[in-house]
């Protein structure tokens, strides 16, 4: 229940609210105290490349992969989820066949990494195939990628590794000597 106080400021919920008018259209809403002045409603707010938040149309969701916004009159809108916003690598899979995807179809990524869409990691699966690769592909994929990616590493390993076997032995020659 909120309650008049001088100066048209308003509590309620344990909040204290001033009325404040659009700077667009003029309706007069109410707005928190202790926050900076916010000059027009909701609806009056600038969106998409008129924001001052906008990163270009393109983010990236908690799981990793990528959004992209497109317009109304792209050929793979009706792809779109909210707010004209597609699956980065639906929209290249779709792309590469020149189509629109059904949503029975899924797209794989080969080697695990959601965010890396480039059309040689991805593959075109149903929903029932799809958790099948997840055990034989991502397998090999994460294997594959692991052995173009980690050389230098590998190398390094067995260098330690015969290190390790070195210390080892000129260890075990150090007590028998000390114990003569």
């Amino acid at each position: 229940m909120r309650t008049r106080k001088e100066g048209c400021i308003y509590k309620g919920k344990g909040q204290a609210y001033r009325e404040q008018a659009c700077e667009s259209c003029g309706k007069i809403r109410l707005v928190r105290v202790d926050r900076k002045s916010i000059h027009r409603c909701k609806n009056c707010q600038p969106t998409g490349e008129k924001s001052h938040n906008w990163k270009g149309g393109r983010q990236t969701n908690p799981h990793g992969y990528v959004q992209i916004k497109i317009n109304s009159d792209n050929p793979f809108f009706s792809m779109a989820r909210n707010k004209g916003y597609i699956f980065e690598h639906r929209l290249v899979m779709a792309q590469s066949l020149g189509r629109c995807l059904s949503k029975s179809e899924m797209v794989h990524h080969f080697n695990g990494d959601t965010s890396d869409n480039r059309i040689e990691n991805l593959r075109l699966t149903d929903r029932k195939n799809h958790r099948l690769k997840h055990k034989d592909t991502f397998d090999d994929g994460v294997r594959y990628g692991l052995s173009l990616r980690d050389k230098s590493l590998e190398k390094q390993i067995k260098l330690l590794q015969w290190q390790i076997k070195e210390l080892r032995e000129s260890l075990i020659d150090a007590t028998k000597w000390r114990y003569q």
